[in-house]
């Protein structure tokens, strides 16, 4: 596949994931830091709206992309008959459908059990597309066991990654704009690590059950390319569980007793590296994405 194919497609997977993660903390995390919390991401909805529009943006290019590939030609006619026919163009089709209601209803969402529920089911929707179209939903054998392992994976990935980046952004605004002493951000981060412990709890068992499903050996697990790709990932998630557990064990069990601005920069600074790890496992996840299964 083209390097510019290779690059959309892991564009649109960070984007769309993000995009689940950043729903996720503004409708179901950050209602724990009360009015203060919600004050501080009052243009929070403007926020989504430009990442809806980003991921809709990349969706159409690389659904066209995709399109022209198949038909190996970019006269329109061509093009249009290879996304019509395809299973991929059909989800596709359903992803752009839903973005676009998404953009027009968001700005309309209050932080309430409604907004909650609606928020959900898009954010679920988002997943969904991705499954439809992964490796998971192409081969027949275990097919719904390996879809439901897959959706899991998807769901957990954009709710930990996405709300890593959104608590940053947070923690960096409140620390500017701290002007007394609280608990906001302690309970915020204190809901965020319970959303991101089911995370990576639910990353963690579809994972193995994904690499089982798909012919990895323990015993030798650098057999294949895919199983190679699948052990750096691997690495690079207990890794960044590693740098989780400072935050978990170390600032939240300290947290009451510290003044917020420390706790908050201390926070801010284990999320930072989060981050960084994060990013490093989404590019192996698009190398993974375009890489053959191993043969059973």
């Amino acid at each position: 596949m083209p390097i510019y194919l290779n690059i959309v497609h892991g564009a649109d997977y960070v984007l769309t994931f993000c995009l689940i993660g950043f729903m996720t903390f503004y409708y179901f995390i950050l209602p724990a830091g009360e009015k203060k919390a919600l004050d501080i991401f009052e243009d929070w909805t403007k926020t989504l709206r430009n990442m809806l529009s980003a991921v809709l943006i990349i969706s159409v290019l690389w659904m066209i992309l995709i399109a022209q590939e198949m038909a190996e030609t970019w006269d329109p006619s061509e093009i249009w008959n290879a996304f019509t026919m395809t299973h991929f163009g059909h989800v596709w089709s359903v992803k752009i459908i839903v973005l676009i209601v998404a953009l027009i209803f968001i700005r309309k969402l209050k932080n309430n059990n409604f907004g909650r529920l609606l928020t959900f089911v898009f954010a679920v929707s988002f997943a969904l597309f991705s499954a439809f179209t992964g490796h998971a939903y192409s081969i027949e054998s275990n097919q719904a066991l390996r879809f439901a392992a897959d959706l899991v994976h998807l769901i957990s990935v954009g709710v930990w990654s996405g709300g890593l980046f959104a608590l940053f952004i947070w923690l960096d605004r409140r620390i500017k704009s701290l002007k007394d002493n609280s608990e906001t951000s302690f309970n915020l981060v204190t809901r965020f690590s319970h959303f991101a412990m089911a995370a990576t709890g639910g990353i963690l068992v579809s994972g193995t059950l994904m690499a089982y499903l798909s012919s990895i050996e323990i015993s030798h697990p650098f057999k294949s390319l895919y199983g190679r790709l699948v052990f750096a990932k691997l690495i690079l998630f207990f890794l960044t569980l590693g740098i989780a557990a400072i935050n978990q064990f170390v600032h939240l069990r300290n947290g009451k007793h510290a003044e917020e601005k420390k706790f908050a920069i201390n926070i801010r600074r284990e999320v930072s590296f989060e981050m960084l790890f994060v990013l490093s496992v989404f590019i192996i996840a698009g190398f993974l994405s375009r890489t053959d299964l191993p043969m059973p």
